[in-house]
Formats: C-alpha cells, structure tokens, sequence
C-alpha cells in the first residue's frame, strides 16, 4: 500500500499496521521475489441492546447483541443463563430481569470479548378504588372507581366477594377510560 522498501533479515516483524489486508513484497538481493496478503482483524467489539425489557411474567425480555471487528463470524453466550433464555442469531430471547455478561468469540481467530447489561424487573401497575355505598338496604346499587397508574393500556381486572368467589369474572379494560367504573354490586367487602 505505498510503502517504501526496507532491508531486513529473516525473521522479521512489520508492526503498526491498521486492521485489513496488507501485501507485503518479499524480494532476495537479485531482486526476485513473490507477494504475499496479511489480514490483520479489527479488534472485537460487541454492544448489547435491550429491545424488550421483561413484563409482570419475568421471562421475556430481550436483548439484541451486534457485534463488529474481527472476521465477522461470531458466537454468543450469555452468563448467567437459565431454561428460558434462547438464542436465534443475535437476539437473545426469554431473558428474565437481572444483570448479565454477553461474550463474544470470533470463531476465526478465537477471540472474546465480554460486556455486561441489566435488565430491569417490571413495574407492577398500581391502583386506587373509590366506593360509592348503595342506596337502599339489599339493593345492588353499590359502585367503586378503579384509577390505575403506573400503567397504560389495556388490562383485566376481576372482582371477589369474601369467599373468594369471583362476582364480575375477568373483565377487560383500558386506561383510555380512567378512572373505570365498577357498577351493580351490593353491600359488601370485596377484593
């Protein structure tokens, strides 16, 4: 690449050199000689994304893995790992909350390199109930507000007497309507 013709005996080192595919040219006293291609790898590099932090479940986040240098031909692990994690490609999958370490190993040139990411667990939503007592003894005139916050989106809620019986059954919902109101029910506790 340009560069000027040196004397040296053998064995020899060229150093210094930037990451790719040099020629060097090696030619006796006569002047003969041959050409002869060094690739040099960039060195390794690996950048961890978290593309989906973990829901309520804990098992399900994800992180997407890129990494760059080397050959380009890469293996990934990632410690500590349990049942749930997979991966495809570079993206890990089934990832609970926690702190982990991905590594990166060029399968051309053996090299590793290491980086850490966390990923946080889930916020559960939270909610406050507002009641509003029935109007006559026996009636179901009874009502409470559902306000959710922390949260937005669809969701389910499910109403219990003191039994544990389930007197509304799973009930689907938006926070686009919030604070919700809950309608028909008698005097009572309920969960």
């Amino acid at each position: 690449n340009g560069g000027a013709f040196q004397t040296q005996s053998t064995p020899f080192t060229i150093s210094n050199l930037y990451s790719g595919t040099h020629t060097v040219e090696v030619q006796d006293a006569n002047g003969c000689g041959n050409l002869v291609s060094v690739t040099i790898e960039a060195p390794l590099g690996i950048t961890p994304e978290a593309t989906a932090l973990p829901s309520c479940n804990d098992d399900d986040g994800v992180i997407t893995v890129t990494g760059t240098g080397g050959s380009g031909n890469f293996t990934y692990a990632i410690t500590p790992s349990s049942g749930s994690i997979s991966l495809s490609g570079n993206v890990f999958s089934g990832v609970p909350a926690g702190m982990y370490t991905i590594t990166i190993t060029d399968t051309d040139t053996g090299c590793t390199e290491e980086v850490g990411i966390s990923l946080p667990a889930a916020t559960p939503p939270s909610f406050t109930t507002v009641p509003t007592a029935v109007t006559c003894y026996g009636d179901s005139s009874g009502a409470f507000d559902i306000n959710v916050s922390g949260y937005s989106g669809s969701y389910t809620y499910e109403v219990f007497d003191t039994n544990g019986v389930s007197v509304t059954g799973a009930v689907a919902a938006n926070t686009s309507t919030n604070p919700i109101t809950v309608t028909g029910m008698a005097a009572g506790t309920f969960t």
